[in-house]
């Protein structure tokens, strides 16, 4: 199971883009991600999870990515989907600092496929 989260920052990405059709799908999943957030909240823990991206050791993150990244910590997430090319390459190591795993599209499907089956 999981739960799709749209943050502030995601969603500033996502219409600095201007693709219209990205924006709505965007939209959708982030009406569907509030009443999840509500029930859920930040832990004193996601804060200082999140604070940590402040870290010297993440300096070759740019500020969008910091951003974010201590969004998807402070939500208490445990993945992070992307379709960025830098990100996926220090994958393991934000996985092993932070605990949040970094996907693509093509590493998740990559993990889904040998269940699709299950849904065809």
């Amino acid at each position: 199971m999981f739960q799709w989260i749209v943050s502030d920052a995601s969603r500033q990405e996502a219409a600095a883009k201007g693709d219209a059709d990205h924006l709505q799908w965007l939209f959708e999943i982030d009406d569907y991600s509030r009443s999840f957030l509500h029930e859920t909240g930040a832990s004193s823990e996601s804060r200082a999870l999140a604070a940590r991206l402040d870290e010297p050791k993440f300096g070759y993150l740019g500020a969008g990515d910091r951003i974010l990244l201590q969004d998807a910590a402070f939500l208490q997430c445990d993945t992070f989907l992307t379709m960025e090319h830098k990100l996926p390459k220090n994958a393991a190591h934000i996985e092993r600092e932070l605990g949040i795993r970094i996907l693509t599209p093509i590493t998740y499907w990559e993990m889904l496929r040998p269940w699709a089956a299950l849904w065809w």
